[in-house]
């Protein structure tokens, strides 16, 4: 990943304590899109970008404030409801698969086919196992004293979390030695 890449992934969405109401492409699997709004996981058709159209939606319960997509399958970062799994594969009719209740306010996810890397606010950094993702269990966290994890990027073995309070943390993400600061900034 190039450090442009990632720096515009890490902060060209760290998200707002009010919700927002902006269109979100996440994947080309979708092939129209996903996308984040108010209370709710809206998919959208982006086949013409000057004319987004709905075609399904979900009540989440929470603020949708991220989403990652993996095959048919959208993790939600949905604040104070932590993360939702939903199965996006009938586009008008998304339905929720599991969620996983975090300890703080879900605002950002990454996600690959087996782990969901969430940002949870005063919660820190959670990590899931999702190979089931009706039933998502976390195994492994880092707490983050102080802090405020708002997005997280995740590249090869490490884990780049904005923490709107004390900046850009680096994490290890290296199996068996648990979640270890690297760096910050």
């Amino acid at each position: 990943m190039s450090a442009t890449r990632l720096t515009a992934d890490l902060f060209e969405s760290v998200p707002d304590i009010r919700p927002s109401q902006e269109m979100m492409a996440e994947s080309a699997v979708l092939l129209r899109g996903f996308a984040k709004a108010f209370e709710a996981a809206l998919i959208a058709d982006i086949g013409d970008p000057r004319q987004p159209v709905e075609t399904g939606s979900l009540r989440t319960g929470g603020y949708a404030y991220g989403v990652a997509v993996t095959g048919n399958v959208a993790y939600v970062a949905d604040g104070w409801e932590g993360l939702k799994a939903v199965m996006v594969a009938d586009r008008t009719h998304p339905s929720l698969l599991g969620s996983y209740q975090t300890p703080g306010w879900a605002f950002g996810v990454t996600a690959t086919w087996t782990t969901a890397w969430v940002a949870d606010a005063f919660g820190g950094l959670r990590v899931l196992n999702v190979s089931d993702p009706a039933n998502p269990v976390e195994v492994q966290r880092a707490e983050m004293p102080g802090g405020h994890a708002g997005k997280v990027v995740v590249d090869g073995g490490v884990a780049y979390v904005v923490d709107r309070n004390r900046g850009l943390r680096v994490l290890s993400l290296t199996a068996g030695s648990g979640l270890t600061q690297l760096g910050s900034i």
